[in-house]
């Protein structure tokens, strides 16, 4: 059985998903390269470009960046929901 179509977002909510920036500090830097694909309600689509600052040193994807794309995207995903005021409190 498939799915029923999810709700689609507003343009402010969309925009809201497409300029999730951090402009300093650990995010800023991990995932500068982090851009926005699509979103809807409770759904968001982004795309990392991979770059050396973002693999450990057996050149694969590193787990603290794994964290942070989760704890970042994760956010977005729920703010899709209506929920502004969240913290991440465990990740797994």
């Amino acid at each position: 059985a498939s799915s029923p179509p999810r709700e689609t977002l507003s343009a402010s909510e969309l925009a809201m998903g497409s300029s999730y920036r951090y402009d300093h500090g650990f995010e800023n830097s991990t995932l500068r390269s982090l851009r926005f694909q699509s979103a809807v309600r409770g759904e968001v689509h982004y795309e990392l470009t991979v770059g050396e600052e973002h693999v450990n040193r057996h050149e694969t994807l590193h787990g603290g960046c794994i964290a942070t794309l989760v704890d970042v995207v994760g956010s977005v995903a729920i703010a899709t929901l209506g929920s502004f005021n969240h913290v991440s409190i465990d990740i797994n």
